[in-house]
């Protein structure tokens, strides 16, 4: 599996994502994959012909009418790769960006990519220094 893609919130892929990709995801996590396929193969089939889209560990529970091809754990036996995927990773970045979502909504675009830019290298800094910290304390 070369390129896995987390969506971070419910957006429609338009032409101008599907030009920043560069060509599909093998793999895309998402809380509602279930209606982004369809979605996806209706507008694109043959980008997203050989696309997966499954439902992160985390949102999986609530969707009790969904398939359970739908699902990320349904694929860890036959894509090993796939038991590696954290799916809980995009409800952290999450979590961090609700942090700043008031004082964003306040200045400008510009300014605000700026500010989320710096917010998320700052908080990216810090989680890298908590590791290192845990690791030279797990060494000794």
């Amino acid at each position: 599996m070369a390129s896995i893609v987390f969506l971070l919130q419910r957006v429609g892929m338009t032409s101008f994502q599907l030009f920043i990709l560069g060509g599909a995801p093998e793999v895309v996590v998402y809380d509602f994959a279930c209606a982004l396929q369809p979605y996806c193969m209706l507008r694109e089939p043959n980008f997203f012909s050989k696309t997966l889209f499954v439902i992160d560990a985390f949102h999986a529970k609530g969707h009790t009418r969904c398939s359970h091809s739908a699902f990320l754990k349904t694929y860890h036996e036959t894509i090993p790769v796939l038991t590696a995927v954290n799916s809980s990773a995009t409800e952290c970045g999450n979590s961090g960006i609700l942090r700043i979502r008031k004082s964003v909504s306040y200045i400008s675009q510009e300014r605000a990519v700026i500010y989320t830019k710096t917010f998320l290298s700052l908080w990216n800094r810090r989680r890298i220094q908590k590791l290192e910290k845990v690791t030279l304390n797990t060494k000794h």
